[in-house]
């Protein structure tokens, strides 16, 4: 009979190290969560990424997959239309804003920049659509 890693409890998990979890591919139950989170985030960039060339709106996207070069905490999206600009970072209903974040957020927001942190596609939308002035 073989032993299955991921019938071990979630106690026993926390309690290995990180890098026997990953190599046994028996993730806590948090870190399982916090994969699927971020697909799901990933799959939101990449939806309004091509809502953005479907609709020849310059923006400027941070890169999910590499260490950011930008200044810490700046917005997902920097969306600029007829000479205005709206900032969107992504979150999962579980998501929350880093104090990086919420720090820089405060600063864009404090110079007049319009700025959201949308859950779903359709209001990053619909935020983008009003801040940038669009017609429908």
């Amino acid at each position: 009979m073989a032993f299955h890693s991921n019938l071990l409890p979630d106690s026993f998990r926390k309690c290995m190290e990180p890098e026997t979890r990953k190599e046994m591919k028996t993730p806590t139950t948090d870190e399982a969560v916090a994969k699927a989170a971020a697909g799901e985030e990933l799959k939101m960039h990449n939806q309004f990424e091509a809502w953005c060339r479907l609709n020849n709106l310059p923006f400027i996207h941070s890169r999910t997959d590499r260490k950011s070069t930008i200044q810490a905490g700046h917005p997902d999206f920097t969306v600029f239309a007829g000479g205005r600009v709206a900032f969107i970072e992504f979150k999962t209903e579980a998501g929350k804003l880093s104090q990086e974040q919420v720090n820089r957020i405060a600063i864009l927001m404090d110079a007049g920049c319009p700025c959201y942190v949308p859950t779903d596609l359709g209001s990053a939308i619909e935020f983008t659509k009003q801040a940038l002035r669009l017609r429908s």
